[in-house]
């Protein structure tokens, strides 16, 4: 009997606990006619699959040459709208400095903004993974027809290596359904390939699939995949132990920092735990004290070394990293712990703020001032704004997040999280169904 082969990518750990290790793929590989290869660059992960006899893992194929022309062509060809984007940023841009009235004042801002705009947000993160892309040659044809491979699902798009396999299948025709490792890629990211496919959390991740130009029938809901495991360790955690552990009392009420890089947090966040740390000193809020939980990282990021450095002798809050080398479900054992003897989570645009309400934690998203650098993961996200419509409480200022947090850890502000499971976690009963009719 020949069976149609579809090709799965997993080129991160997150995309492990995120996709592999969950029911959605344990559901997906069940389906009969099938044959699964998963294509990943992350030594053995064979403990995620050896349960499944119709699901075989290899490793990326290495590079095997440039072509810098035939990319730089192809560059052109393949991804005009792309390209028009970068060139259209600087056009406006410049056309907003040098046009109309306006003080001197206003065209330094406006030439500072543009700076920002071009060399830290377009190259870092879209640039750099665009022009790797065009001098890259097709390593991956080959590959795809030793294997003959009918199908692709590619996990998390942004990823070098699955831009240019995308690139590939889109020579070849073979079809192609993207999925998402977070809740802002649909927004902060570009996708120059043509997918048949999107894989979406809910309503609220399908609004931002169809700006994106998505029909209707490519959108597919399969929920937060990995949300009802985070769930599970979240209910049976042991409180007391978990306090024990990280030296807390009983009478403590703790709030929780979900810290983020700095790049996407910025003086925002320092200047919210050092905030948050002075009224812990005046006894403002009561019995409190903070943890702030780092970013998973195998290495000490500038983030942990600047914290412990200036607050490593401080009484007042203790520091939690995550173990990054846990790959699979496990990791979000860990994560549970914290959010069980959490009273409330602060941060400025985190998807830890999402994850803790849906286990029913208050949440405050930090939007003080455009002054801070950069605002991009806050007001011009469009995450942003569906979260605060779903109830998840805003401040503006200190003093709001004085009373905001007093109010909380009072228990004198309701919680108004209904909105979050029904707009972020939504399950499509025909999903699978879905999936398999666009990659055949």
């Amino acid at each position: 009997m020949s069976y149609k082969k579809i090709l799965i990518s997993i080129s991160t750990p997150r995309m492990i606990r995120f996709f592999l290790d969950t029911d959605l793929f344990k559901e997906l590989v069940n389906q009969s006619g099938y044959e699964f290869i998963v294509v990943h660059n992350l030594g053995s992960i064979r403990r995620f699959i050896e349960q499944y006899k119709n699901v075989t893992e290899i490793g990326y194929p290495k590079k095997t040459g440039i072509k810098v022309v035939n990319r730089l062509l192809r560059l052109a060809v393949n991804k005009p709208s792309v390209t028009r984007r970068y060139f259209s940023t600087g056009y406006i841009g410049f056309r907003n400095i040098f046009l109309g009235a306006q003080s001197a004042g206003v065209r330094i801002k406006r030439i500072l903004k543009l700076f920002i705009t071009l060399f830290i947000s377009i190259i870092p993160y879209e640039g750099k993974k665009l022009f790797r892309d065009a001098f890259i040659d097709g390593y991956f044809e080959h590959f795809l027809k030793e294997h003959r491979i009918n199908g692709i699902i590619l996990t998390c798009p942004v990823i070098e290596e699955e831009r240019i396999l995308a690139c590939e299948a889109n020579k070849l025709g073979i079809p192609i359904i993207m999925g998402t490792d977070g809740w802002d890629v649909l927004t902060n990211f570009g996708f120059p390939h043509r997918y048949e496919g999107v894989l979406v959390w809910g309503p609220e991740m399908a609004r931002h699939a169809k700006v994106m130009r998505f029909k209707e029938n490519q959108i597919i809901s399969t929920g937060i995949p990995y949300i009802e495991k985070l769930r599970t360790f979240y209910r049976s955690a042991d409180k007391t132990h978990i306090r024990k552990k990280y030296g807390i009392q009983s009478d403590n009420k703790i709030i929780l920092i979900w810290g983020n890089v700095f790049y996407a947090s910025g003086e925002v966040e320092k200047r919210t735990v050092e905030h948050l740390l002075g009224l812990i000193e005046k006894d403002v809020l009561g019995n409190v004290r903070i943890i702030y939980r780092f970013v998973p990282r195998e290495y000490e990021s500038d983030e942990e070394r600047y914290y412990k450095k200036k607050y490593g002798n401080n009484k007042g809050i203790i520091f939690q990293k995550p173990i990054s080398n846990r790959y699979g479900s496990e990791f979000f054992k860990e994560e549970a712990e914290i959010f069980a003897i959490s009273d409330v989570i602060v941060g400025i645009l985190s998807m830890g703020l999402l994850e803790a309400s849906l286990v029913n934690i208050p949440a405050i998203i930090c939007n003080y001032s455009d002054i801070y650098y950069p605002t991009r993961y806050v007001e011009r996200s469009p995450v942003y704004n569906s979260l605060i419509n779903c109830g998840l409480f805003e401040v503006r200022s200190f003093l709001e997040l004085k009373e905001n947090l007093y109010n909380i850890l009072n228990n004198k502000l309701a919680k108004k999280r209904d909105q979050v499971y029904k707009q972020w976690n939504y399950v499509d009963p025909g999903y699978l169904r879905k999936i398999f009719s666009l990659l055949n």
